[in-house]
């Protein structure tokens, strides 16, 4: 079990620079979010497949993770949403938006 210090400056366990060990504060670490973000898109891809309505999911977490940081700062529950932000903006650049195809040009904003 890894104990992060508590005083300010580097994690004496971690080296983590950034708040990892500061309460109410979100870890600093890139690579674990990625880590994250990529178990993340293999659960969306199963539980919601074909790219459906991903721009409504996009505004849908867009929403929760305002209202966290607004109501609660940087909690790891913050840290979820931007996770599923980022899952969404990856699948859509990837799979594209399927309920945008069927809009033809004229129906298009301008």
């Amino acid at each position: 079990m890894i104990v992060h210090s508590m005083n300010e400056g580097p994690c004496s366990a971690c080296g983590d620079l950034d708040g990892c060990h500061r309460p109410g504060q979100i870890r600093n670490d890139t690579n674990a979010a990625l880590g994250e973000l990529a178990s993340e898109i293999d659960r969306a891809r199963r539980k919601f497949p074909g790219g459906k309505l991903l721009t409504l999911a996009l505004d849908e977490e867009l929403g929760e993770l305002a209202r966290e940081l607004l109501q609660n700062g940087n909690t790891p529950h913050a840290r979820k949403e931007a996770i599923q932000i980022a899952c969404v903006a990856i699948r859509i650049a990837t799979e594209g938006c399927a309920e945008v195809e069927n809009i033809g040009p004229e129906s298009r904003l301008k």
